[in-house]
């Protein structure tokens, strides 16, 4: 498996809350970043499959589903830069969000992810579903 297919396959799993899927495809020490949240850092795998078995990804009730559309990635070395649009359906609410990101590998999984993507489109979006977020700038 290439290390898009791991991405493609990761992520399927990440927006299904498919915990011990995704925990296959990442490092013991794996972090996920978003950089508009930060300082916000999830690090390891069992904080990982802790967030996927409780969370419901932000919003304030259960999904009903979550898919992603790749655009240009590109893999180098132990690099995955991805472009994406993350999709959501909650509550008859059909939402999208473009992110960029970039995957880190080592010894064949993924040992770091870091979400680039515009906080104002973020705050709009869980705004339309009732979940107030301070917008920036």
């Amino acid at each position: 498996m290439t290390q898009i297919e791991i991405v493609e396959r990761f992520l399927d799993a990440f927006l299904a809350r498919d915990a011990d899927t995704a925990a296959g495809f990442v490092t013991e020490d794996f972090r996920l970043e978003a950089v508009p949240t930060s300082p916000q850092v999830l690090v390891g795998r069992d904080a990982l499959c802790q967030v996927l078995r409780e969370a419901n990804l932000g919003f304030p009730r259960p999904l009903d589903g979550a898919s992603h559309e790749t655009g240009r990635c590109v893999s180098e070395g132990a690099l995955v830069m991805q472009e994406r649009v993350d999709r959501f359906r909650f509550e008859g609410h059909r939402l999208e969000l473009r992110i960029a990101s970039i995957f880190q590998f080592r010894d064949g999984v993924i040992c770091s992810e870091t979400d680039y993507f515009d906080m104002n489109s973020y705050v709009r979006m869980m705004a339309s579903v009732g979940v107030e977020l301070r917008a920036v700038g």
